[in-house]
């Protein structure tokens, strides 16, 4: 479609949208519809906070209504926006937005809507990952999978008081980390042991877990026991005390994970019970009578009676996948695990669906929650496109659409766009480059 009014192409394809005007907010309801994609949701109360993982935009969420207000842009700058300050975490009147590509923690002050910035000693430029996070008396204790060290950050303060190395392994990768007590736990993909690390008295050790192969993704805890998975169709529980290791792997049939490797393979695999370079699960946690394993690549949540030891698998109504619809999307995982409230529900973001998945621990029953905004959220939205040069709105994103939309009902100012069109400047271009006189 070419514009009358401004000289750039917008690229279209047909979409089967149902948009709802409900009380001011436009609710997105079918399968395309709104809920930007976060690592998680901080839950306060009646309200969320949760940062856009492509756009680096600090978001507040109403959970009664379901409306998205845009808050703002986290301002550090970069080419490439994914991921950046993906993680959140209260304090009193701020929020913490963890980096995980990016290399500065940034504090939002709720009460003048300002950003304060903590820089991360980051010599080598890793990716700093810092995903793993709990807040202890005054104090924030993270843990930086990349940097492979332990952050103390006074939240008062808003400065690093000291780090900590965490590892002792050459260029291991932290893949989880939970904190039990004053102890940090953490456990990586490449080898079976359990580091530890006291917060009180700065001690390290570790732990090795005998007769598994591999190492571990998800771990957590459930007051008495460890629970463990990697790239094994297994879920291992450690006791700490005794020292011990107990084995699980019998899953429900038709339990397996998708492949998307090769064409040449069948597309979900039951049989295959180790993969080298995928684990089986992604998240893990303890709530009640069960842990649940939020997967990967796998087609199914799984969870487990920690008393009988018992797997069930979760049903959850349209979430089978094909190699087109997981290879389509820019993160080609199942699930991300947001949030738990009131230790019973436990929110999970679908990839394939844009929504919440809400389940209900107590009852084994979910809930899928669809999520609107505003007016003034799409108005931001433009307004923080205009201010950035060169920007790519994408066709198959429904807050790019909406904004693409609305940039074109809008009274822009002329000097913001060229007279010239771009067509006529690749033009010249190529002729200036003698690519045109080419046979």
């Amino acid at each position: 479609m070419l514009t009358q009014n401004y000289k750039f192409i917008w690229i279209v394809a047909v979409y089967n949208v149902k948009v709802e005007f409900y009380s001011g907010v436009v609710f997105m309801i079918n399968e395309s519809g709104f809920l930007p994609c976060s690592d998680n949701w901080c839950v306060d109360g009646n309200r969320a906070w949760c940062v856009d993982v492509e756009r680096n935009i600090l978001y507040c969420i109403n959970l009664q209504s379901r409306e998205f207000e845009f808050m703002k842009e986290i301002p550090e700058k970069s080419t490439n926006t994914f991921r950046m300050n993906p993680n959140c975490i209260k304090y009193r009147d701020f929020i913490f937005c963890m980096p995980i590509t990016g290399n500065s923690i940034w504090i939002y002050q709720i009460k003048n809507s300002q950003f304060q910035q903590i820089k991360i000693h980051n010599p080598n430029s890793v990716r700093v990952a810092m995903v793993d996070f709990w807040q202890f008396d005054e104090k924030m204790y993270v843990v930086s999978r990349g940097l492979r060290q332990v952050f103390e950050i006074s939240m008062e303060k808003q400065k690093i008081n000291n780090c900590y190395d965490l590892y002792n392994i050459d260029a291991s990768w932290i893949a989880k980390s939970i904190m039990v007590g004053k102890v940090i736990y953490s456990v990586c993909i490449a080898v079976s042991e359990i580091h530890l690390f006291d917060i009180e008295t700065k001690n390290t050790s570790k732990y090795y877990i005998q007769n598994i192969k591999g190492g571990f993704e998800t771990i957590c805890f459930d007051g008495k026991n460890f629970w463990l998975s990697g790239c094994h169709k297994e879920i291992y529980l450690w006791n700490e005390g005794k020292d011990t290791v107990t084995i699980l792997n019998d899953f429900p049939a038709q339990f397996g994970k998708y492949n998307i490797q090769s064409s040449e393979k069948e597309f979900l695999d039951c049989k295959t019970v180790e993969f080298e370079a995928y684990t089986f699960f992604f998240q893990s946690v303890a709530i009640g009578r069960y842990i649940w394993f939020v997967p990967l690549l796998m087609n199914k949540l799984i969870y487990v009676d920690k008393d009988s030891f018992e797997i069930f698998a979760f049903e959850i109504e349209n979430e089978d996948e094909t190699r087109e619809t997981l290879m389509s999307r820019q993160m080609n995982i199942k699930f991300i695990m947001e949030y738990v409230r009131e230790e019973r529900y436990l929110g999970i973001f679908s990839t394939k669906n844009s929504c919440i998945i809400e389940i209900d621990t107590l009852e084994n029953k979910y809930e899928k929650k669809y999520f609107g905004f505003n007016h003034s959220f799409i108005e931001n939205m433009v307004q923080m496109y205009m201010n950035h040069e060169g920007v790519c709105f994408k066709e198959n994103d429904s807050l790019d659409r909406m904004a693409f939309a609305k940039l074109l009902n809008m009274d822009i100012q002329r000097e913001k766009i060229s007279s010239v069109s771009a067509g006529y400047n690749i033009y010249q271009s190529t002729l200036n480059g003698g690519i045109a006189n080419e046979q």
